[in-house]
């Protein structure tokens, strides 16, 4: 039973992969391999529709904007009493209490990926 609970625990920590799994592959399944990534970045960019996130400076201040915002709108939440889930104790520390949520069964790397999707609905097959 605790060989189980092992295995269990590493494939939802992601420590334990499974080859023949599509949900439970490791993360460098889901990518583009390295030589096509190599030899058509910029093809590949513009399918997605991603061509404005070449430039590693505009990605990073883009996300930096992105977080900025994100903690700006929390914050006057907080300051607004509109959070509902954190409470203050008497001496200024704070707790989050969150109601348990059930387990939706979804793809969990999904949350990695641009919403963009491609899809190449034809394959091109050499009868040489």
């Amino acid at each position: 039973m605790l060989l189980f609970r092992h295995l269990f625990d590493g494939i939802k920590s992601g420590k334990l992969n499974l080859y023949n799994s599509y949900k439970f592959k490791s993360f460098s399944h889901y990518l583009i391999p390295l030589e096509l990534w190599n030899t058509q970045q910029k093809q590949l960019l513009e399918r997605a529709s991603l061509t404005d996130m070449t430039k590693l400076e505009d990605v990073l201040s883009f996300l930096k904007k992105q977080l900025n915002n994100a903690y700006k709108h929390t914050n006057e939440r907080i300051l607004e009493q509109a959070n509902k889930h954190i409470k203050f104790r008497k001496d200024g520390s704070y707790f989050v209490n969150t109601p348990k949520l059930e387990e939706v069964e979804q793809d969990k790397l999904a949350v990695f990926f641009f919403k963009t999707r491609i899809c190449t609905l034809t394959r091109s097959t050499d009868y040489h």
